[in-house]
């Protein structure tokens, strides 16, 4: 199990590197979206269109159903996860050099 964690969190720094600046800002803010909405239980009707858009960019032969109820939980969690790594590298740079290069975004 540990090894596919590895895997799979490998995946997401591959994603999180081919990301560009404004790419990851709506990210985040799309998974954002879907976190306010889900403790509603729902999930956002802009952000979630989104996500699945860039599912299907960087996983074309893993098709997800937008009309699926596991899909959406999937490529939600997926895509939150993704949010919360690209999080962890600006508050590393952040921390590592005390100012964020104009790369790293802004999210304070």
């Amino acid at each position: 199990m540990e090894r596919i964690i590895k895997l799979y969190m490998k995946v997401i720094e591959r994603i999180v590197k081919k990301l560009s600046q404004k790419e990851k800002q709506e990210i985040k803010e799309a998974v954002e979206k879907n976190n306010i909405s889900a403790k509603k239980r729902m999930y956002d009707s802009s952000a979630l269109p989104f996500l699945f858009l860039k599912w299907k960019r960087y996983f074309p032969q893993s098709p997800q159903n937008i009309n699926c109820k596991s899909c959406r939980k999937a490529v939600s969690k997926f895509w939150r996860m993704v949010a919360e790594c690209i999080e962890e590298k600006e508050k590393k740079h952040i921390t590592r050099t005390g100012a964020l290069s104009p790369d790293a975004g802004s999210t304070l």
